[in-house]
């Protein structure tokens, strides 16, 4: 008979060998072996599992029966839409309000060839006639009686922990949270108890700093705080943040820090308004938090705050009187209570001069004039700075952007690792303890590629989530990631694996030829790389191996390639084509500088295109040969964690790249020697002809 963990090892190891499992499917293994069932209960069988009103042990025991049979194992409600061949391998999965009646029970026991797991409540609340089509009925335990949760960690790392004190109340949530393959034994179980201990703790203190708030306020009329914050559609204390609290917002903030600091020598007479910025015209995808940045900086700098839009200075009229009436208005206001901020968003709506005239520009060059007259007319606006927003930088007037108006322009990107960690601590409602670093930035990578305010959305869900689901006031990091995977869905397996494959190759070999990794990442499908501002040939030759190096991958470790790596192929081929008829690097076409769009089917270009591609594409598919055990290290990694920065990477190689990879941009002196081992990849690629290149 074979227990559910051993199934489990085994269907990871055939998925990516040397992965380990997941959390939650390790507890649903180790409960399922101490209830007594086996893969061939199920298999064979009609199994009834009771797992009381845990709602995460419930999908955990969903989850492990599509690892162990990912190829059949089908829901219940899915079985009328299973074609027939394959109901005769299924295993079904239901849910007791799918079999409510005898009938339906009927009719999915009699669909699945093999066996049918119903995952319920509570046995003793099945129906008597469904009670009699089972082979087996069982209760699982709680996942905090004793050994359970010792051997859950002991089944995901592969040591058992030594337990030092009582485990508890510690839930499903906890162990997900706190358990990867990657953590330490005895590390995660302490893990365990802090989330324990948080959650039992963190309604009361929630409770009372509200009762508190409630104390603090008698007396004071809050309804106009209470209907700003809807309004504005964030609370109080995030409209009164400084600038100096936030994260993110990238070159801005430094920016926004010198401004803050500027109007607050301004105000107190230490400097001079002539040498203090006037403005900033800012850019950035929608979500980066421009409105926010603006607030924030106000707050900074003890100032006041003028929101406003072009959309709002319209009104209900479409006539540009309407505007320059509008903007008139808010300055002049300004005016008074100088130093101050003005913030002005949607700059993109009234397009600049330099765009095609059509029916409307009449109307669209009395509003430019109208803010260029705001910005820098007869009326002074000492004491005020100006900041507009836009998402599309390019349509703004050019007039605008001169200095004393819009004094500089600066891109807001979307936040790094670091800066979302900042935000999700901000945004997650409490003060989160230094123990719990390691999670949050868990949290933040699986946030990357996220702008601030979609962060904010993921905390907010994460709250509902852990308010719904486990009755905490508060969520915790591993709410947050459970939010966004499950937004993620369901990966396919084999997609997965080309993937991470994939990347893992590009990662791998960028380091075998001397090439500074920044990161992988197997969601976005990219590995982000520092590539060299002017590079000789020999650069340009390795930057094309390591582009071909996925496609390599592929075919080495997976064993054909596929269309996916087409876009690989065409930046090497256009790499291929500049390195030969614009920067004179190839031999066959000699040295010219030429238009490529006039060469096509120049016969000597085509063919030196194809020798280097094929060239580089050789030493692309022998140094994966070569070092096909630390892309399949890597590779199973980020099936794990789905992102990795450049040293983690190094870390997990065996060779020592971390000691003999430097990390620069400029074209290394050698190549580290484990790299030039292999005589496959050609003595080219050694000391002598990178200190000669």
């Amino acid at each position: 008979m074979t227990t559910f963990a051993a199934a489990l090892l085994a269907a990871w190891e055939r998925r990516t060998p040397g992965a380990k499992p997941y959390a939650s499917e390790a507890v649903a293994a180790v409960l399922l072996d101490r209830a007594g069932v086996t893969v061939e209960d199920v298999e064979m069988g009609r199994v009834i599992v009771g797992v009381g009103d845990d709602g995460d042990l419930h999908d955990a025991v969903a989850w492990i029966g599509q690892r162990i049979w990912p190829d059949h194992y089908i829901d219940a409600t899915d079985v009328p839409n299973t074609p027939q061949r394959d109901r005769e391998r299924a295993v079904v999965h239901a849910d007791i309000g799918d079999v409510v009646g005898p009938q339906a029970w009927q009719q999915a026991v009699g669909e699945a060839g093999y066996g049918l797991i119903v995952v319920v409540t509570h046995p003793d609340a099945v129906h008597a006639a469904i009670g009699s089509w089972t082979t087996k009925s069982v209760t699982l335990d709680r996942v905090d009686a004793e050994g359970v949760i010792a051997s859950v960690v002991q089944l995901v790392t592969g040591t058992r922990p030594t337990l030092t004190s009582s485990l508890k109340d510690v839930t499903v949530a906890d162990i997900r949270t706190a358990l990867g393959p990657r953590d330490h034994c005895n590390s995660a179980v302490a893990k365990m108890t802090i989330l324990r201990d948080l959650r039992a703790s963190a309604y009361e203190k929630l409770m009372a700093k509200r009762r508190q708030e409630i104390a603090d306020a008698k007396g004071r009329d809050t309804t106009k705080e209470f209907l700003d914050g809807l309004l504005d559609g964030e609370p109080k204390h995030e409209r009164d943040t400084p600038l100096s609290k936030l994260s993110g917002f990238g070159p801005a903030k430094a920016w926004g820090l010198e401004v803050a600091a500027d109007l607050i020598a301004y105000r107190q007479g230490e400097l001079a308004w002539a040498d203090c910025d006037r403005g900033v015209l800012l850019s950035g995808p929608p979500g980066v938090g421009k409105t926010r940045f603006a607030r924030a900086l106000a707050a900074e700098a003890g100032v006041k705050f003028f929101p406003s839009s072009f959309s709002s200075l319209c009104g209900a009229s479409s006539s540009g009187y309407q505007v320059e009436k509008g903007l008139k208005k808010l300055f002049d206001e300004a005016r008074k209570h100088a130093p101050c901020i003005v913030f002005l968003d949607e700059m993109d709506s009234v397009p600049g001069r330099d765009f095609k005239p059509d029916h409307n520009s009449s109307y669209f060059n009395a509003v430019n004039n109208a803010f260029l007259e705001c910005l820098d007319g007869a009326e002074p606006r000492d004491g005020i700075v100006v900041i507009a927003a836009t998402n599309f930088p390019e349509r703004v007037d050019a007039a605008l952007r001169r200095p004393g108006r819009l004094d500089r322009e600066i891109a807001i990107p979307l936040p790094g690792i670091d800066d979302l960690a900042g935000i999700i601590r901000h945004h997650i409602g409490w003060q989160v303890p230094p123990e719990l670093d390691g999670q949050v930035m868990l949290a933040a990578r699986a946030c990357r590629g996220m702008s601030p305010a979609d962060v904010e959305q993921v905390c907010r869900d994460a709250r509902r989530r852990a308010r719904r689901d486990f009755g905490r006031a508060a969520a915790l990091p591993g709410d947050i990631v459970w939010v966004v995977r499950e937004r993620s869905g369901e990966r396919d397996a084999a997609g997965e694996r080309l993937v991470t494959v994939h990347e893992a190759g590009h990662a791998i070999v960028a380091l075998a030829v001397g090439m500074h990794l920044d990161y992988v990442d197997a969601d976005r499908q990219h590995t982000a790389l520092r590539k060299a501002a002017n590079p000789t040939a020999a650069v340009m030759e390795r930057e094309m191996v390591m582009t071909l190096a996925g496609r390599a991958a592929e075919q080495v470790i997976i064993g054909e390639v596929t269309t996916g790596s087409v876009s690989d192929l065409k930046a090497a081929t256009a790499s291929a084509v500049a390195y030969h008829a614009v920067y004179g690097f190839g031999r066959e076409t000699g040295l010219l500088s030429l238009d490529v769009q006039a060469l096509d089917g120049w016969g000597p270009l085509h063919q030196g295109v194809r020798a280097l591609v094929d060239r580089c594409y050789a030493r692309a598919l022998a140094l994966v040969h070569h070092h096909r055990d630390n892309v399949e290290r890597v590779a199973a990694a980020l099936v794990q964690d789905r992102y990795l920065d450049g040293a983690e990477v190094r870390a997990l190689v065996r060779h020592p790249l971390l000691k003999l990879v430097r990390p620069q941009v400029d074209e290394p002196e050698a190549y580290p020697d484990w790299a030039t081992s292999d005589p496959r990849v050609g003595s080219r690629w050694g000391k002598t002809q990178a200190n000669t290149a």
